[in-house]
């Protein structure tokens, strides 16, 4: 049976873990299930990439062509081949350049995106 979902994207401090840093059994039954059914899952987090790749292990996303999304989204990678899809990192100028209230409007976007 195929599902109507294609990708589930989701975070992981707080959202894909528990407040212990685990992933719980109920967790990783559905998102197994889901990789099954065809639907990949990418990992998004302001994590490096070192920093999701155990994760990626337990829920055995190489072997369903899942990804990482690092950095807060200036890195993409592909957790079967390792291949960087995307990285596009800020230059040191371009993060001097901000100010408080670029960082205080940035922050008011991305909340407002993702809730």
């Amino acid at each position: 049976m195929e599902s109507k979902f294609k990708i589930i994207i989701m975070d992981v401090d707080g959202t894909l873990t528990n407040s212990q840093k685990i992933v719980t059994p109920k967790t990783k039954a559905a998102l197994m299930k889901a990789q099954e059914l065809g639907i990949k899952l990418i990992l998004a987090s302001g994590r490096p990439t070192s920093g999701l790749i155990g994760l990626g292990h337990e829920l055995q996303m190489d072997k369903y062509h899942g990804l990482f999304v690092c950095y807060n989204g200036s890195k993409v990678v592909d957790c079967q081949t390792k291949e960087e899809l995307f990285n596009q990192p800020w230059a040191y100028e371009e993060v001097q350049s901000c100010t408080s209230n670029d960082w205080q409007r940035w922050i008011y976007v991305c909340q407002q995106c993702l809730w």
